[in-house]
Order: C-alpha cells, then structure tokens, then sequence
C-alpha cells in the first residue's frame, strides 16, 4: 500500500521517460510502492523495447483493462501518463 501524503494543490503528473532494464522489479516497484497503475504496455519487437504507461489514479478509480490491449491502446491517453521505456540489451 503507497504512503499517504498531503501536497498542496493539485499536483499531476506530466509525461516523464524513464529507461530500466528489467521491467518487473520496476513495475512491481511504480506499482506496490508510489501507488501507480499500469495503463498499457506497447512492444517494439523489431527495435527491441517495450514502453509501459503508468499513473496515478484519483483516490477510489478503479482501471479494468488489460496493458497491452486494444481497448487500453484507444484509452491510454485519457490519463497524465508516467512512462518507462524498457530497453533490452
């Protein structure tokens, strides 16, 4: 369960990309740890990376779809987006 703050304001997030290696400790880290979702995952197969979109969802919003779907690829940009880019070496 994230950690509950108080931040003045209304703070969103803006697209910000990070580069990380192995995408399952990170995810389980945006995920488990900062309270995030995973919206959607996008692969690139023939340049050998994957982009993941994660946010931050209002207090009680729950997200039903599946990251790497077609309906979670029409809905993707409904939300400020935090995305990672997974490299593979």
């Amino acid at each position: 369960m994230a950690a509950s703050y108080t931040v003045p304001g209304s703070p969103t997030w803006h697209q910000t990309m990070l580069r990380i290696r192995d995408p399952v400790p990170s995810l389980e880290f945006y995920r488990d740890k900062m309270g995030m979702t995973l919206l959607d995952k996008i692969s690139f197969p023939q340049f050998s990376f994957d982009l993941y979109f994660l946010t931050t969802l209002p207090e009680g919003q729950e997200y039903g779809l599946e990251a790497g779907s077609v309906e979670a690829h029409k809905v993707r940009g409904v939300a400020s987006c935090f995305m990672l880019l997974y490299t593979m070496s």
